[in-house]
C-alpha cells in the first residue's frame, strides 16, 4: 500500500513541477525588439573547362596473342625432342 501512495505522491510532483516550469513564450525576447535577419547571397560559379587532345599520328601497335601449343607427354616447352628418362631396375638388395 505505501508504495502505491509513493507512486501516486511522485506522480502529483511532477506533474506539479512541469506545469509551474515557464513556457517557452515567456523567455522569448519581444519580436520587435530583434533586428531585422540579414539577407544571405549565396554565388554559385561553375567553370567548365574542355581540354581537346589531337589524336595520335601513328596508330598504338596493336597487341597480338600467340597460341604455342606444347607437346602433349611431359616434353619440353622449347618445342625439341626429347628422349624419355631411362628405366632402372633394381635387383632384390
Amino acid at each position: 500500500m505505501w508504495a502505491w501512495a509513493a507512486g501516486a505522491v511522485g506522480f502529483v510532483g511532477l506533474s506539479i513541477s512541469i506545469g509551474v516550469a515557464p513556457k517557452p513564450h515567456a523567455l522569448a525576447v519581444d519580436e520587435a525588439a530583434r533586428p531585422p535577419p540579414r539577407q544571405q547571397i549565396l554565388v554559385k560559379e561553375t567553370v567548365r573547362r574542355v581540354v581537346v587532345h589531337e589524336k595520335p599520328k601513328q596508330p598504338a601497335p596493336l597487341i597480338r596473342y600467340v597460341t604455342v601449343f606444347a607437346p602433349a607427354s611431359g616434353g619440353s616447352a622449347a618445342g625439341g625432342s626429347a628422349q624419355p628418362p631411362p628405366t632402372t631396375t633394381t635387383s632384390g638388395s
